[in-house]
């Protein structure tokens, strides 16, 4: 498991991408298009983007293309920040009141009326308040960034205080084709170079 950013490695990867929405829960329809049975993938929603090779200047596919060869093709995920699909960052929102006890509080991404689980926050981006109070990481509190994006507050705030957060979270993708695949698209110069959200 790799966490190289995408975003950075590849000269801040400013290339325009195209963003596919993936639900949490797949519906299946039988030929006359009523449900036949519903599949929950996640605990989140995913992700598709496709990059256009032929957008692209030659200098900018070569540097992809050592960022592809790092990640081995579809051999490692690898960090991402969707900065044009359904975005990277969450505004300061409620993730929870204290009861006195609870010390943990996960963070998630409200989307529509769904909240969803994130993990693999961007180190340093987390702001908690409690009670209307901004806290401070390391002194106040800590944060799981990588496997769980779960935030434990060193005193459990008492009953009825607020809890809440803004913070930025990374997608962790790998690319869908091998890397024959992907070099074929590099030769070709007209096909899209695809990834997804991991667990695809």
């Amino acid at each position: 498991m790799s966490d190289t950013v995408l975003n950075t490695s590849v000269a801040g990867f400013s290339y325009p991408y195209e963003a596919e929405y993936v639900p949490l829960v797949s519906v299946h329809t039988n030929a006359s298009k009523t449900v036949r049975d519903a599949y929950t993938h996640s605990t989140h929603d995913w992700m598709r983007y496709n990059i256009q090779m032929n957008d692209l200047t030659d200098a900018q596919k070569v540097t992809l293309m050592a960022f592809v060869r790092g990640v081995k093709g579809n051999g490692d995920n690898f960090l991402f920040q969707d900065t044009y699909g359904w975005g990277y960052a969450v505004a300061r929102q409620s993730i929870g009141t204290g009861d006195g006890s609870e010390q943990h509080f996960q963070l998630y991404q409200t989307v529509g009326s769904t909240n969803y689980d994130r993990w693999d926050i961007v180190v340093g981006s987390v702001s908690i308040w409690v009670a209307n109070t901004l806290k401070t990481e390391t002194t106040h509190y800590s944060v799981d960034y990588t496997s769980s994006g779960i935030v434990t507050i060193g005193s459990a705030p008492t009953g009825g205080q607020a809890v809440e957060a803004a913070f930025s979270f990374y997608r962790r993708c790998r690319f869908t084709g091998s890397f024959k695949n992907i070099y074929a698209a590099y030769a070709m110069n007209n096909m899209s170079l695809s990834f997804a959200e991991e667990g695809i």
